[in-house]
């Protein structure tokens, strides 16, 4: 996926082409470069994706476990995003950690008509810390909300439960909290890590009869581009509807992983910024992140590091 992009040097309009698609990641700094941001930008390089960040907070973690997490202002979110909007063009976002409840508004006011891949974050490393603290109850609540604007939802079982109030234990309970979330509004929810005996599935439910939405500008006509995704982002799916699923499935690699959920986010995304549709960029991320687990490595004291 490429644009046109006019600039004004010394008076005079001239146009170039970026020779890579780009995508927005906004997402937590990871200190040990194992996850996070770090890992995002590891991942859409790889891929072949520029990526533009916009930090939501700092974490002092390493692969021993989170140390401490702080919020970046309201204003410096906002400050971040806007910037990239103002100059580059895009249509993927990918979302990983969010600490501050009212950061969803912002994002959701700025970026809420892009396509979204939302990780939706809420502890870190075994569930051993909690990111929102004693604003767990807001954060979910903020979160539920924002699903309206998402294209991609990727919980583990942990926030599957969260966002569905289902708990997930199996494929059958996987697929009943999948249909809860698209009926907050998210379009595609990919469940992960259901573990069968040796193997281990990802879930992708969506409606039976959803319409992709192409990333490409080629595809649609610039003039009509904003115009669809507003219109999708204002659909939000009834309980009623009929849910299709696809499963993933791979065998059980028995290592404690670090960064393998950013990584799936921001792998989909990547493919996705591409100018693939969801469900071949589901899959294309699926080969990726395997890959990389079968290749991670124990680079400190603690869980082992998804390597590309």
């Amino acid at each position: 996926m490429t644009y046109a992009i006019k600039i004004k040097i010394d008076g005079v309009h001239n146009s170039f082409m970026p020779s890579l698609p780009i995508m927005l990641v906004i997402a937590g700094s990871s200190s040990d470069s194992g996850a996070g941001l770090q890992i995002d930008l590891k991942t859409a390089q790889s891929i072949g994706v520029y990526a533009a960040t916009a930090v939501t907070c700092i974490t002092a973690q390493n692969t021993q476990g989170v140390r401490a997490a702080e919020s970046v202002s309201d204003s410096m979110l906002e400050a971040q995003i806007a910037a990239v909007v103002d100059d580059f063009q895009f249509e993927v976002v990918k979302i990983g950690l969010v600490t501050n409840p009212k950061h969803f508004e912002i994002i959701g006011r700025l970026v809420g008509g892009k396509k979204i891949v939302l990780d939706p974050v809420m502890t870190a490393q075994a569930d051993t810390y909690k990111f929102a603290g004693n604003a767990e109850a807001e954060s979910l609540n903020a979160m539920k909300s924002f699903l309206k604007n998402v294209a991609v939802a990727t919980p583990n079982l942990h926030e599957a439960g969260q966002l569905s109030g289902i708990e997930v234990t199996d494929m059958k309970s996987a697929k009943l909290a999948a249909k809860e979330i698209i009926s907050l509004g998210a379009k595609y929810v990919l469940v992960k890590a259901i573990k069968a005996g040796p193997i281990v599935h990802d879930v992708l439910a969506f409606e039976k009869d959803g319409i992709e939405h192409p990333t490409d500008a080629r595809a649609i006509g610039d003039n009509n581009r904003r115009a669809i995704h507003q219109q999708a982002n204002s659909i939000v799916p009834q309980r009623n509807s009929k849910i299709r699923c696809k499963s993933y499935k791979k065998n059980f690699i028995d290592k404690k992983l670090h960064g393998s959920g950013c990584m799936l986010a921001s792998a989909i995304a990547s493919y996705m910024a591409k100018g693939m549709d969801v469900e071949k960029s589901v899959k294309l991320a699926e080969r990726f992140v395997h890959r990389a687990i079968i290749k991670a490595e124990l680079i400190g004291k603690g869980i082992y590091v998804v390597m590309i």
